[in-house]
Parts: C-alpha cells; structure tokens; sequence
C-alpha cells in the first residue's frame, strides 16, 4: 500500500488486509521497484 497519510493504525489495518508493504509517499524508484518485488 503507498500512501500520502501514514499513520500506525492506517499500516496495521492494511497489514491485516494482507497489504504485504506500507510505503509512504513520496517514495523513491527503488523503493517502490523493491516492494513490488517483494510481493
């Protein structure tokens, strides 16, 4: 999940949604090439 308004409630609800990273924005190209990877 990538979002402008993180907070630690917004990351554990999508967690238990099955979001398998939380990435705030704005984030880097590696970041973002290494969640997808990831998932």
């Amino acid at each position: 999940m990538a979002t402008a308004y993180a907070s630690i409630e917004l990351a554990v609800d999508a967690m238990k949604l099955g979001a398998t990273d939380f990435v705030r924005k704005p984030m880097t190209p590696e970041i973002l090439r290494n969640a997808i990877a990831a998932a």
